[in-house]
C-alpha cells in the first residue's frame, strides 16, 4: 500500500517477487534458522511444544487444534535432507567483543582521545546480505571501504545497517571511530555475511582488529598499512542480555542448539504467513 495514506484493509494481489523472496532468499533462511534456536532454546525437543513457542513467538497466539496436530505431525515425519541441517545457526554477536587499546583503558587517568579501529579481510564474492551491528562506550562513527555508514550515541541499543552494498569481492575494510567525551573508548561490531552460495561468514571485533589512538590519513580504506598499529585488547564479550553491551564482563559460551532440519523448515513457514508479515 501507498505509505502515504491509511490503509486500514488491503487489497487482494498478486506478487509473485514476494513469494520468490520469501522462500529463497538467504536473510529469510538465515531468519529462518535463527527462529528455530529460539524455539529449540525456549521449548526443548517436544514437538507439540516446539509448535506452541513458534506460534507465539511468529503470530502473538496459540494455535489451535488443527494447527497444533499437523504442526506436531510435521515435526515427527521423515527427516528433511541433510544440507539443510549442515548450516550453522547464527546468533547476533556471536564472535564479538569489547575491545579498547590496553588493559586499564576504563581508568580514570586514560586519554579521552578517540580510538580509531579496523579490520581487513578479504571476501570470495560480494556477499547478497551484509547485516552490521555496532556500538561504543559513548559514541562512534561507522565506515566500509572508507564510506561513512553511519554513528552511534547510546550504546545500549547497538545501531544496525545493512552494509551490503559497500562490499565487494576481494579486500573490504570495517573501521570504527570510537568516542568517549570523559574517558576511554571502547567498541563493539559484528557482522554476519551471507553469499550467493548460502554460505555465511561473521566478523566481530576481537584482538584481531587493529587499534589506535593517532589517525592517519587514509586509515578508514582497504589499502591503507597497518602494520605498525597493535591489536585491540578484548575487554568483554557479548553473551549478556539483552544486548550484551556491558564492558568486562566475561560470560561462559553458550552452546549451540542442535537443529531438527524439519523445525528450521517449519519455522520457515511460520514466516511466510500472511498473518505475520508481507514484504512489498
Amino acid at each position: 500500500p501507498a505509505s502515504t495514506e491509511s490503509c486500514p484493509r488491503r487489497a487482494v494481489s498478486t506478487v509473485p517477487m514476494q513469494a520468490l523472496y520469501l522462500l529463497n532468499n538467504p536473510f529469510v533462511l538465515a531468519r529462518a534458522k535463527a527462529f528455530a534456536g529460539r524455539v529449540t532454546r525456549e521449548a526443548g525437543t517436544n514437538p507439540a511444544e516446539q509448535v506452541d513457542a513458534a506460534f507465539r513467538l511468529a503470530l502473538g497466539r496459540s494455535p489451535d487444534e488443527k494447527e497444533r496436530a499437523a504442526g506436531v505431525a510435521f515435526l515427527g515425519g521423515a527427516p528433511a535432507p541433510e544440507p539443510v541441517a549442515s548450516v550453522p545457526v547464527v546468533t547476533a554477536w556471536d564472535g564479538a567483543q569489547w575491545v579498547w587499546d590496553n588493559p586499564t583503558a576504563r581508568t580514570a587517568d586514560q586519554t579521552s582521545d578517540p580510538r580509531f579501529l579496523r579490520t581487513a579481510f578479504n571476501l570470495p564474492a560480494k556477499p547478497v546480505s551484509a547485516h552490521l551491528l555496532a556500538s561504543a562506550d559513548d559514541m562512534y562513527v561507522l565506515y566500509v571501504n572508507g564510506q561513512r555508514i553511519g554513528e552511534g550515541h547510546n550504546w545500549q541499543k547497538p545501531g544496525e545497517y545493512d552494509v551490503a552494498s559497500s562490499l565487494v569481492a576481494g579486500k573490504n575494510v570495517i573501521a570504527i571511530e570510537a568516542r568517549n567525551g570523559t574517558g576511554a573508548a571502547g567498541a563493539i561490531a559484528w557482522v554476519e555475511l551471507i553469499f550467493p552460495d548460502h554460505s555465511t561468514r561473521i566478523i566481530g571485533t576481537g584482538e584481531s582488529w587493529k587499534l589506535s589512538v593517532v589517525p592517519a590519513e587514509g586509515w578508514k580504506t582497504p589499502d591503507f598499512n597497518d602494520a605498525a598499529w597493535p591489536k585491540a585488547v578484548v575487554l568483554g564479550d557479548a553473551n549478556v542480555s539483552p544486548w550484551g553491551l556491558s564492558p568486562g564482563t566475561i560470560a561462559p559460551a553458550q552452546p549451540k542448539p542442535n537443529l531438527a532440519p524439519r523445525l528450521v523448515q517449519f519455522c520457515h513457514a511460520m514466516l511466510n504467513l500472511d498473518e505475520f508479515f508481507y514484504v512489498e
